[in-house]
């Protein structure tokens, strides 16, 4: 499973302690500067009226929000501020619906797409059959990635991800106050409220209770990684997840991924943990949303409401 949190005690000392998560920070994120464009058949950038619909969406701090790829091809190029050395590339393919190829070109001078002064990073690499797909670049550096889809059947994709040599704690520090000032603006631009996410590790917010599983692993249901994840027990009737903010905040939105199976997603906002965290019988969700398709990820909506703790519960089908 993995969390993200948007908006405006009983401790497990030994949850923490442990680091077995990607310390890395995802550079293709709008709060690190980056932007994207679509390039048409022409080799020029295509503008898109709806930023809400375009491929923007992809920068978002929330991998539940997608782009459709059809049949065809389709490239993007991802642009950040400064040359960065890149480690692996990563995306998420719903449902492993969208078959095909990728490939993966660098720069770092701004190109036309079209040019042959790209170098390429892979010949080529199949995302048939995959819904997570994982590529390293090791030893890659890049102001400017090219990414080339050749799609044989058509899907979604989210969660794309650059990784290379910021480390979350690193990009905590520089970016804080900046980041305070930013989310206390009034402001409704989505490219605002879905910029930062405060279930994440660059947020300071921890994990304070897991219902099962191994709690060395626990971090990574909130490092910036889409491609970690971590295991509840099989038995477990209830996998429950108790995440602790940095501060009280006010939030508007709660999204996760998880397996693909069929199940309800109940969200709660808690002010304290209690002397009990896990029981949450007698708590009322701020939030629940049934998955009748084993989608694999949900996304729920709720007028903002202020909390310290947010718990969700998962109950399987």
């Amino acid at each position: 499973m993995k969390c993200a949190f948007a908006g405006e005690t009983t401790i497990d000392p030994t949850i923490g302690a442990y680091d077995a998560s990607n310390p890395a920070k995802n550079l293709a994120r709008m709060n690190c500067g980056a932007t994207i464009d679509l390039i048409g058949p022409d080799g020029r950038a295509v503008v898109v009226a709806n930023k809400d619909s375009s491929a923007s969406a992809l920068l978002f701090d929330d991998d539940t929000l997608n782009y459709p790829l059809s049949e065809g091809d389709a490239t993007f190029i991802v642009s950040f501020p400064r040359i960065s050395v890149l480690d692996r590339f990563t995306f998420v393919n719903e449902n492993a619906a969208a078959a095909g190829e990728i490939k993966i070109a660098v720069s770092n001078y701004r190109l036309s797409a079209n040019s042959s002064r790209w170098i390429e990073v892979n010949g080529g690499s199949s995302f048939t059959g995959k819904r997570l797909f994982d590529l390293s670049l090791l030893g890659t550096e890049a102001r400017y990635v090219k990414i080339s889809f050749h799609v044989t059947r058509s899907g979604l994709i989210a969660g794309l991800g650059l990784y290379g040599d910021q480390s979350l704690q690193k990009f905590a520090a520089r970016q804080r106050g900046a980041i305070r000032v930013t989310n206390s603006a009034a402001t409704r631009r989505l490219e605002d409220m879905l910029n930062f996410n405060f279930a994440n590790i660059y947020a300071r917010a921890r994990i304070v209770f897991i219902s099962s599983g191994p709690k060395e692993d626990a971090k990574r249901m909130i490092d910036d990684d889409v491609i970690t994840s971590f295991r509840f027990a099989p038995a477990d009737p209830h996998p429950t997840v108790i995440v602790e903010l940095a501060e009280h905040e006010r939030l508007h939105r709660v999204s996760a991924i998880y397996k693909m199976e069929k199940g309800r997603l109940d969200v709660f906002l808690l002010q304290d943990l209690g002397t009990n965290p896990g029981n949450l019988s007698g708590k009322m969700p701020i939030a629940s949303v049934t998955d009748t398709e084993g989608g694999g990820k949900a996304a729920l909506d709720f007028d903002p409401s202020g909390a310290r703790y947010v718990a969700l519960r998962w109950t399987p089908a």
